[in-house]
């Protein structure tokens, strides 16, 4: 009479042993298509959360001495590079790819990228029509008198993205010079958002005429639904992030994390990513079309960039005031 509830009771925690347990701050719809897909691959069920890259650093750290889930995935290589120094995350070699190249991946495996946004200009044409202003091609033009007013970014310290492009004219031109570049750009900026993607509405909406944010995000969230923004890059170079992925240390499904790992950058998966205009992490899958080939990417010191954020995002506030 025993026996069943028994065996009831071990296919129960066999089911909850293929459950991983996951925080993203992908877009809730690119995730869970990835996660869906995961689970088709390997029959293995995803649980996740959405948070910001920032709320998921927040709660691998509370949650250290008791880790509530086992895998991180999505989040920009400099918060994960923050949390790898803290000691939150666990070494892991992927199966399917041990070579990247430099910058995207942790010295010591802590973490490993999934894939590359790069940013760009996302623009409405009528708008910049009536303003008698072009598309941007250079850093230096949202300066020009034409985009007066017509200008959005997020605020540097609650965006990864903002941090990104404040981190990227840094490495472009020096500190200093950069500074002055944002200090002469809040002239033009109508208003900041705290969120890198929500200024891609916006130009959609025409509320302004042009921002900066990940191509990913303008193609997503602008040309994708309907919108009339166009896509531009600076001539001078762009900077960009490495989507990242760990597994988190002391990971209660730590097999099933780094089973993930391993499906995220395998071939067949990577090759998706042209969907969501990301570029891939293998040189052996295609590059997006929806990207040009000739894009200009600067030489992104990620290292630097961590060292140099608290003195950049101050200098920055006092510039602009915000």
């Amino acid at each position: 009479m025993l026996r069943l509830p028994l065996l009831l009771l071990v296919l129960s925690s066999l089911a909850r042993a293929e459950t991983l347990t996951a925080y993203t701050a992908l877009d809730r719809g690119e995730a869970a298509a990835y996660f869906e897909a995961f689970t088709r691959d390997t029959g293995v069920q995803v649980r996740w959360v959405r948070l910001s890259s920032g709320e998921t650093l927040a709660r691998v750290r509370a949650e250290k001495e008791r880790p509530q889930a086992s895998l991180w995935f999505g989040g920009p290589s400099l918060d994960l590079s923050v949390a790898a120094a803290d000691g939150l995350l666990e070494p892991y070699t992927p199966k399917t790819l041990d070579t990247f190249r430099p910058g995207q991946r942790d010295a010591q495996w802590r973490w490993v990228g999934f894939s590359v946004g790069v940013l760009a200009f996302a623009s409405n044409p009528e708008v910049l029509a009536r303003k008698k202003a072009d598309l941007p091609h250079a850093w230096s033009d949202l300066l020009q008198p034409p985009y007066a007013n017509e200008v959005s970014m997020a605020y540097a310290y609650t965006s990864g993205t903002a941090y990104t492009v404040l981190a990227t004219v840094a490495q472009l031109f020096g500190e200093e010079k950069a500074v002055a570049y944002f200090a002469a750009l809040d002239k033009n900026v109508h208003h900041y958002t705290r969120s890198g993607a929500a200024c891609v509405t916006q130009v959609g909406l025409a509320e302004v005429g042009t921002c900066i944010a990940f191509a990913h995000d303008i193609l997503n969230k602008g040309k994708a639904k309907g919108y009339p923004v166009e896509l531009s890059f600076p001539a001078e170079g762009t900077g960009y992030e490495v989507a990242s992925m760990a597994v988190i240390a002391g990971a209660p499904q730590r097999e099933l994390a780094q089973r993930f790992v391993d499906w995220a950058v395998s071939q067949p998966v990577q090759a998706t990513l042209q969907r969501y205009h990301r570029l891939p992490v293998r040189d052996d899958v295609p590059r997006p079309s929806s990207l040009p080939a000739d894009l200009k990417l600067i030489d992104f010191d990620t290292e630097k960039a961590i060292a140099r954020r608290r003195p950049l995002i101050d200098a920055w506030r006092e510039a602009t005031g915000q």
